[in-house]
């Protein structure tokens, strides 16, 4: 968790709201950090003291590492909440290079709709956890809640499969993108042009602390989003 007090940039998306450094730093920064924990409703708690329905799901992603994020309802905020957790150790980080490196992409469909290509440690990580019961369970918030936004969030690694969970809620029409506030941190290019096409028609991109265009070559197959900002922490 101490690693995201260093990060100097966001990646935001958003669609019919308006960005903001206070809604970043103080309502999502939280909740993305709270994934870091085997019990994040003290850090959820910081945002909205009544947070409720708080489930974690962790999972196995690679043979050697886990895969973990919760879902939360912030009655206070209408808000209910995806958040992803990312990169835990080297060994992961490690593995994930490997595979992105190694162009090691998947379809990505939701449904019978093709989204474009998606890094496969990035897919296979989010099908693992939206399997075992986050689907679910957000399927159970959005019908007791149907008036509340969907904010959802993570770092690094947790930035691609949140994501991944917004694509996947809009394309089977779970909810529409403008109920869904993005905001990821530290987020590495999770899929190609299509996929970033797709979900740009969808909701508007922001992001920063990602790498730079010129720091990759020919090889790397992955698009950053539409529209970017970098705030200082």
């Amino acid at each position: 968790m101490i690693t995201l007090v260093f990060l100097s940039g966001i990646i935001a998306t958003y669609a019919q709201w308006g960005y903001t450094d206070d809604f970043a730093r103080n309502k999502i920064f939280p909740l993305s950090a709270a994934a870091y924990s085997e019990n994040p409703k003290d850090c959820v708690g910081k945002v909205a003291s009544e947070a409720n329905t708080i489930r974690n799901v962790t999972v196995k992603c690679d043979d050697r590492n886990t895969c973990s994020g919760y879902t939360a309802v912030l009655p206070s905020q209408k808000a209910i909440v995806l958040s992803f957790r990312g990169t835990k150790t080297k060994l992961q980080l490690l593995e994930i290079t490997r595979i992105t490196l190694g162009l090691k992409r998947w379809r990505w469909y939701v449904g019978n709709k093709y989204l474009g290509q998606v890094g496969k440690y990035f897919y296979d990580a989010f099908h693992a956890i939206w399997s075992h019961g986050m689907h679910e369970h957000l399927r159970e918030l959005l019908e007791k809640y149907p008036e509340y936004m969907i904010w959802i969030t993570g770092h690094s690694l947790g930035g691609s499969l949140a994501s991944l969970a917004a694509s996947h809620i809009v394309a089977s029409e779970l909810a529409d993108g403008n109920r869904i506030k993005l905001v990821t941190f530290g987020q590495p290019r999770t899929g190609d042009e299509t996929f970033v096409n797709y979900l740009s028609k969808q909701v508007y991109y922001r992001n920063g602390m990602g790498p730079s265009p010129q720091d990759f070559t020919v090889c790397d197959g992955g698009r950053n989003y539409s529209l970017q900002i970098c705030t200082p922490c």
